[in-house]
């Protein structure tokens, strides 16, 4: 197997014994993960509103919408992992408040960091992270700009979309369906 980018194996090291586990089972990774987005969200927004925000270089209604259907379908590309979560949560929990609450709750994430990154950079490239890490930053704001690309992005991508990570949900959905065990399922999906 050949790699391009050094950054490919240390992702598979990392995915490879996510993705043999059920999603109960890297629960303290999940919430790891989701502690390290809010902490460095909340480092972008501190960054923005520190460096000046400049309110009149957002119109209320842009001219080019060509990346919107993109954007929202790949960050709103949870709904591939809703299956298996069903299969896996508690009994109690609600699934129609968990995906209203957290959708929600990422559209107004998604509102509030756009518009201020906007704000504060009017001239930024399409990967707002380019400037993040640039000398134009903080040596903080560029080390929690590297976090955020390696390990939200970095590993999110490839733990929502790879082949490795529908396996997994494969994998779950098959035993919740046909009540084999997982071994017995994971050799069939690995043929």
């Amino acid at each position: 197997m050949c790699f391009h980018r050094p950054s490919y194996l240390v992702t598979l090291i990392i995915i490879m014994p996510m993705g043999a586990m059920n999603l109960d089972d890297n629960i303290k990774l999940q919430i790891l993960s989701f502690i390290m987005l809010i902490v460095l969200t909340v480092e972008f927004c501190i960054h923005y509103v520190t460096h000046g925000l400049h309110f009149n270089t957002v119109p209320l209604i842009g001219d080019d919408f060509t990346s919107v259907i993109g954007t929202v379908i790949f960050n709103l590309a949870f709904v591939v992992t809703i299956p298996s979560w069903v299969n896996e949560k508690k009994p109690k929990v609600s699934v129609n408040r968990s995906i209203w609450y957290s959708t929600i709750a990422s559209v107004i994430g998604y509102i509030v960091v756009g518009l201020l990154g906007a704000w504060c950079y009017p001239q930024a490239p399409d990967n707002i992270l380019r400037v993040l890490v640039s000398n134009e930053s903080s040596t903080f704001t560029r080390i929690c700009a590297t976090l955020f690309a390696m390990g939200i992005i970095g590993l999110g991508i490839p733990g929502a979309l790879s082949p490795l990570a529908l396996f997994v949900r494969l994998r779950v959905v098959l035993v919740a369906m046909s009540h084999r065990s997982p071994p017995c399922v994971a050799r069939f999906g690995s043929c």
